[in-house]
């Protein structure tokens, strides 16, 4: 049966051949009590309908998919399949995200418990949720383990796990014409490395703050100051575009490494999996965690059995350096927008289909965020570029400033 979406050059194109730019939402349960899937209810449908959302990425999870190595959960793979259902009878088409947040669900999200293999090394958490992987000596074994295609209990590498359930989910949604892709994971991130970019960024704050003081800063008062978050964030005020993308591709080098010799090659394989189930379903292929801030992806289209499969998007995330902190004053719209662009120049570059896959992840009890939403919206709508904003939550008693946003 023939898709509702697929990829005509850049272009993405419904059934009639007629081109479609998606305003699109993320809908990610995190949340194991729920078997990583919110319930929809006729308010969450209104919503949909009143924003017109065209398109949604709906978050599935390793760890719901393979909780024993080697054994896939069809309950869950039938759920997923019901919830698709209930997206087509709304008119809405979907593409399954495999979402990961600081690798597994023994720290946060993703991968089974069984496929952490961290060595027994401490976890750590300090301020925002993602310093994690830059902190955290368990986080990041367990991302060298995956990265190394380490064995799991039975013998098989963890990655060789991975693209098996992919497969599977690719037999799975193959014939499904609401299902028009797959988001492979979700944020990918080197590990260990983690340290050093961290320490590369951190050298960039204090070079940066010597010239805004007029003296040498230190390393050390550069780590101080990036933990006084009150004083961080009232810094950021004055970072502009280009010196942020300065400061950040400091470790383009760190990152550009792991995108070529690792996260490239592990899309390949991933993919190539996935082909031998499903030629017709879009590849989306997620940018390096590091580049959500401004360095540089060096991401390439896939190659699967020697050449560059037809169905891929660019799917790259972007987000300002005050994400999810408390104080969002700092926030720049045009640091967002060269961000924005640095990924554009990427998919021009290769002539490669993008779609936003996360961006905003604006407080929504703060008016001043439907601002920010419509500033990055004229943005993308300005470039005919398509998106799938973060995030949806399934909760009736949420406030949603979303229903100002989509005016």
């Amino acid at each position: 049966m023939k898709k509702a979406v697929t990829l005509k050059g850049r272009t993405f194109i419904n059934r009639n051949g007629e081109p479609v730019v998606f305003n699109g939402i993320n809908v990610v349960c995190k949340r194991p009590q729920l078997g990583f899937i919110f319930p929809m209810g006729p308010v969450d449908w209104d919503r949909m309908l009143r924003w017109q959302v065209n398109l949604v990425r709906f978050g599935i999870n390793w760890s719901g998919l393979e909780p024993v190595a080697g054994v896939i959960d069809e309950h869950y793979l039938d759920r997923i399949e019901q919830a698709v259902r209930e997206y087509e009878a709304h008119g809405i088409p979907v593409f399954l995200d495999m979402h990961q947040d600081l690798y597994g669900i023994k720290y946060s999200n993703g991968a089974p418990y069984w496929a952490c293999l961290d060595g027994g090394k401490p976890h750590v958490r300090k301020g925002e949720w993602y310093n994690s992987y830059h902190m955290s000596e368990a986080v990041q074994a367990a991302e060298d383990a995956f990265w190394a295609n380490a064995p799991a209990y039975d013998g098989i590498g963890l990655i060789d796990h991975f693209a098996a359930v992919w497969h599977r989910i690719a037999e799975r949604f193959a014939e499904d014409p609401n299902v028009i892709g797959y988001d492979i994971i979700n944020e990918p991130i080197q590990g260990s490395p983690c340290r050093e970019v961290g320490r590369t960024l951190l050298q960039a704050l204090a070079d940066w703050q010597s010239e805004v003081r007029g003296r040498k800063v230190t390393y050390e008062e550069a780590y101080e100051l990036y933990w006084n978050q009150p004083e961080y964030h009232a810094c950021l005020v004055d970072l502009d575009p280009e010196k942020c993308l300065e400061l950040e591709n400091r470790a383009l080098p760190l990152c550009r490494k792991f995108d070529t010799e690792v996260l490239q090659p592990f899309y390949e394989k991933v993919a190539a999996r996935i082909r031998e189930a499903d030629q017709e379903s879009i590849l989306f292929l997620c940018n390096s965690n590091q580049t959500n801030n401004g360095t540089a992806s060096s991401l390439k289209p896939v190659m699967v059995n020697g050449r560059r499969d037809p169905l891929q998007v660019f799917a790259c995330h972007a987000y300002d350096l005050i994400t999810d902190a408390p104080n969002q004053a700092a926030y720049r719209q045009d640091r967002i927008n060269a961000m924005l662009e640095q990924h554009l120049a990427l998919a021009d570059r290769y002539d490669w289909p993008v779609l936003i896959g996360e961006w905003g992840a604006f407080p929504r009890e703060s008016f001043t965020s439907i601002k920010k939403y419509r500033e990055t919206r004229q943005f993308l709508s300005e470039r005919g570029i398509s998106q799938t904003y973060w995030c949806y939550e399934s909760d009736p008693a949420t406030p949603y400033f979303l229903d100002e946003y989509f005016k």
